[in-house]
């Protein structure tokens, strides 16, 4: 079974598929300690609300929720980066419905860079508790004011709560959170995370995710979480990311890189849900409408390229260094 908006739609058979998508992610980061995981509530809670997991979105789920010990989690910042339109969303639900109805955490917020966004995830959410019985009993208000959305289960239940917010660079000040989930985190502005970062300080087992398909060279955060994951020492960091690399290729401006965006099993290694929910030819068509260089990160999960830091050789002068630098015995020739 495989998902679509949330309910389960059987998938063809993968002998029968002409291009299946790659369920491992290319690069996979995970602390060195696991003892378990979580992730394995949030699979069977998920199948209990009619929400089947694919199996990329079932590992994916374990690794992120992926315990040190019982109650502790092993990381403090974890994050999944995928294609659109590949079922990202499908993680978030599982893992909120696991950490409200099954680990009982006290506040989890979730948060997205804009009003429809964030709502979009939360109707999902609501109607995936109102059509499971077993859920809806536990809910004591489902709040749909503007700007006041949430969930909250009855204090026989844990009492937890679900806070869903846009980002903002006030966003998220005022109160401490457990569970922090910062949604297209291509688009997070320094200021948001400087409000919703804090929200976690206070917490005895915090956790936040971030969820995003590949940056662009202005989302500050993301460079950063990608450039650390590929760094020799992470530190205690998840990261999973669904891409094809141009480096294999010989390079994103290379003859190579050109034709190889161009064949469907390089789209299958960055789309784990290429063949079952992305049809061939909307990817074809998505070649053709796009430019190349978005096409590579929309489709193909393709980091732009990181913001160039300064340096002192070479790179452009500062106007006074640049004037130290005449000739003043210099003459304009022919």
């Amino acid at each position: 079974r495989w998902t679509n908006c949330g309910r389960g739609v059987r998938a063809p058979p993968a002998e029968a598929l002409e291009v299946a998508g790659v369920q491992a992610p290319r690069i996979r980061i995970v602390p060195a300690d696991v003892s378990g995981s979580a992730g394995e509530d949030a699979i069977a809670i998920a199948r209990l609300a009619g929400l089947e997991l694919d199996p990329w979105q079932q590992a994916g789920v374990i690794d992120l929720l992926a315990e040190r010990a019982p109650g502790r989690w092993a990381t403090l910042e974890g994050g999944l980066i995928v294609p659109r339109q590949n079922g990202k969303g499908g993680v978030v639900e599982a893992i909120v419905l696991a950490l409200m109805f099954v680990l009982r955490t006290p506040l989890v917020v979730y948060s997205a860079h804009v009003v429809d966004s964030a709502l979009e995830v939360f109707g999902r959410l609501v109607n995936l508790i109102e059509d499971t019985p077993e859920l809806a009993q536990r809910v004591a208000k489902i709040s749909r004011t503007n700007g006041r959305e949430g969930i909250t289960l009855k204090r026989a239940y844990g009492g937890c709560r679900l806070k869903v917010i846009a980002r903002s660079k006030a966003g998220g000040r005022g109160f401490s959170a457990d569970v922090v989930i910062l949604d297209e985190a291509m688009i997070l502005d320094r200021r948001a995370v400087a409000a919703l970062m804090p929200t976690l300080s206070a917490r005895p087992n915090p956790l936040l995710l971030a969820f995003s398909s590949a940056g662009f060279t202005d989302s500050s955060y993301l460079q950063r979480l990608h450039a650390r994951a590929l760094s020799a020492d992470p530190g205690r960091l998840t990261y999973l990311d669904h891409s094809a690399d141009p480096d294999l290729y010989g390079g994103r401006d290379s003859a190579g890189w050109a034709e190889a965006r161009r064949r469907p099993e390089v789209w299958a290694i960055a789309n784990p849900a290429l063949g079952y929910r992305i049809g061939l030819e909307v990817v074809e068509a998505e070649l053709q409408t796009m430019d190349p260089t978005d096409f590579d990160r929309e489709r193909l999960g393709v980091f732009d390229p990181p913001p160039v830091e300064a340096k002192d050789e070479p790179g452009p002068l500062a106007g006074g260094a640049f004037l130290a630098r005449a000739d003043p015995s210099s003459e304009p020739r022919d």
